[in-house]
């Protein structure tokens, strides 16, 4: 199945002595938290313009059909 993957990054480059990495934190977190928006907004516009995956259904049935066919089998004990 193909995907489409996104793909950003971010740089951080500070010069404030002693408060460098707590900025730098700071800045990477707020990019982190920009790009989970990021990625629901995407989302919901893919799922407006062309409807809900068509495997979504499928993914969830999948592992009552794995327990279904186990069922079905009979396994041996026996050599």
């Amino acid at each position: 199945m193909p995907e489409t993957i996104v793909e950003r990054g971010g740089l951080v480059s500070t010069s404030f002595g002693k408060l460098n990495s707590v900025i730098e934190h700071i800045l990477m977190a707020n990019f982190k938290k920009n790009m989970k928006k990021t990625v629901i907004v995407y989302t919901e516009k893919l799922t407006k313009r062309f409807g809900e995956p068509a495997l979504a259904n499928h993914r969830t049935n999948e592992p009552y059909l794995v327990r279904q066919k186990i069922s079905r089998c009979n396994f041996s004990t026996q050599d």
